[in-house]
C-alpha cells in the first residue's frame, strides 16, 4: 500500500503502512487530552491521569472514564501508581487533599477524615517492599503548610524528615535505587538516604548551577536513580536549567540543548526495559543510550505539545502530551542506521582539521540537516 513517485527534485515515498506513531486521544479541545501521568497495567490495560479525571484504555479503545470518587468530582489528576494487591492509587496535585485507591471492590479515601494532614499530593511511588510513598505539596493556601514525604505501609502513615530540612519543603519526586538508597526531590533540592545516613544537595552544592535564569530554581521536579550511586534530576516545565546528574562522588553535571536535549526544561526522566534513559521536555523527548542522544520531535512524527509523562511496555513508548497519549512503536527502530560518507579526504592545515561528510537517513525519513552525527578524535 506504500506509494513511490518521482519528481524533478528526486524520488519520494508515501508510507501508508507506517505505524511508528498512534494516538490515544479525543476530538477537539477535550480536557482529557491533557495528560499528567500514564500507568501500564498487567495485561496491557492503560490508565491515563488527565485534566478531567482518569481514563482506562484497552487495545486502543477507551473502556471507562472515571470522573468522580463516591460522587466527589476528581478534576485534574496528577499521579497514578499500582500497589502489590492490584489496586490503583490516584493523586490530585492541586485539587483534592490526600489520595484515593481504586480496587474491584470500590474506592477508598486517605484524606483529612482519615487523619491526612499533608495537603495535596504531587506524585505516588511504590518501593520493592510494597510500601507507598507520597510526595505531598502541602495545603492549597499561600502558606503551603504540611508538605513533605510520607510512607504508607500496613495502614500506617509515617512522615520522613532529614537533618537539613529538605524533605520538609514541597515534595515532588522520589526513587528507590537498586542498592536500597532512597532519593527525594523537593523544592529545596535533592536528598538521599542510604544505610541510615543522609546526604543532601542544595544550591550551595550545585543544584541550579549553570542556569541562565536570573533566579535559578532548586526544585527537583523529577528524579531517577542512575544505578551507579547517583541520580538524574530535572527542574520542571518553568525552569529551563537542563538535565542534572549527581555522580557517585557527589559532584553534579548538567546537560543542555547543545548536548542533545530538545529543550532545557526537563519535565520527566524514566528508564525503559532496555536500560535507556528517556527525558521529556516541552519541545519533544530525548533518549540517551551509551553516551549517544536521539531526539523525537516534529521532524520524527511526534507533535511535541508539552510532552510530560513517560511509560513503557514491551514494544512501545507512551508519551503524554496536551493532545493525548502518543504511542511510539519501537519495532521501527530496527531500520538500518543513517549512512555517513566522507566527501573529501580529511585535511590538516595550520593546526586545523577539516572534514566534510554526507549523511542520509534510511529511505530519507529525515532530511540530511536534521540527522545528528557524532565524531571522535584520538578515541575521545
Amino acid at each position: 500500500g506504500d506509494l513511490w513517485f518521482s519528481s524533478e527534485s528526486g524520488l519520494h515515498l508515501y508510507r501508508r503502512t507506517a505505524r511508528r506513531w498512534r494516538a490515544l486521544a479525543y476530538p477537539g479541545l477535550d480536557p482529557r487530552n491533557r495528560v499528567n501521568d500514564v500507568l501500564v497495567r498487567p495485561g496491557g490495560e492503560i490508565w491515563i491521569a488527565t485534566h478531567d479525571g482518569v481514563t482506562r484504555w484497552r487495545d486502543g479503545v477507551e473502556v471507562e472514564w472515571i470522573q468522580d470518587v463516591d460522587g466527589e468530582p476528581l478534576g485534574p489528576v496528577t499521579s497514578l501508581a499500582a500497589d502489590s494487591a492490584g489496586g490503583v492509587w490516584i493523586a490530585g496535585g492541586a485539587t483534592f487533599p490526600g489520595v484515593a485507591r481504586w480496587s474491584e471492590e470500590g474506592w477508598e479515601r486517605l484524606g483529612p477524615e482519615q487523619g491526612w494532614d499533608a495537603g495535596t499530593v504531587h506524585s505516588i511511588h511504590v518501593t520493592r517492599d510494597g510500601s507507598l510513598w507520597f510526595a505531598a505539596l502541602g495545603s492549597t493556601d499561600a502558606a503551603r503548610e504540611g508538605g513533605g514525604f510520607l510512607r504508607y505501609e500496613g495502614g500506617v502513615l509515617e512522615r520522613w524528615v532529614d537533618p537539613d530540612g529538605l524533605l520538609a519543603n514541597r515534595a515532588y519526586s522520589f526513587d528507590e535505587a537498586d542498592d536500597g538508597s532512597l532519593w527525594f526531590g523537593s523544592r529545596a533540592g535533592v536528598a538521599r538516604w542510604h544505610a541510615g545516613v543522609w546526604t543532601s544537595w542544595d544550591a550551595e552544592r550545585g543544584i541550579g548551577a549553570g542556569a541562565s535564569l536570573r533566579a535559578p530554581q532548586t526544585r527537583a521536579f523529577t528524579l531517577l536513580s542512575d544505578g551507579e550511586g547517583g541520580a538524574w534530576f530535572g527542574y520542571g516545565p518553568d525552569a529551563p536549567q537542563g538535565l542534572g546528574h549527581i555522580l557517585a562522588d557527589g559532584t553534579i553535571e548538567h546537560f543542555f540543548v547543545e548536548d542533545g536535549l530538545p529543550d532545557n526544561a526537563v519535565k520527566e526522566i524514566a528508564r525503559d526495559p532496555f536500560g535507556d534513559l528517556w527525558i521529556s521536555t516541552p519541545r519533544g523527548v530525548a533518549r540517551r543510550n551509551e553516551e549517544a542522544w536521539a531526539v523525537f520531535d516534529g521532524a520524527t512524527g511526534l507533535n511535541p505539545v508539552n510532552t510530560w509523562p513517560l511509560a513503557f511496555d514491551e514494544e512501545s513508548v507512551l508519551i503524554g502530551t496536551t493532545l493525548g497519549v502518543l504511542v511510539l512503536d519501537r519495532s521501527e527502530e530496527r531500520n538500518p542506521p543513517p549512512r555517513v560518507s566522507l566527501l573529501n579526504p580529511v585535511s590538516v592545515e595550520g593546526g586545523v582539521v577539516r572534514a566534510q561528510w554526507d549523511v542520509r537517513a534510511f529511505r530519507g525519513e529525515l532530511p540530511a540537516p536534521e540527522v545528528r552525527v557524532r565524531h571522535r578524535i584520538d578515541s575521545r
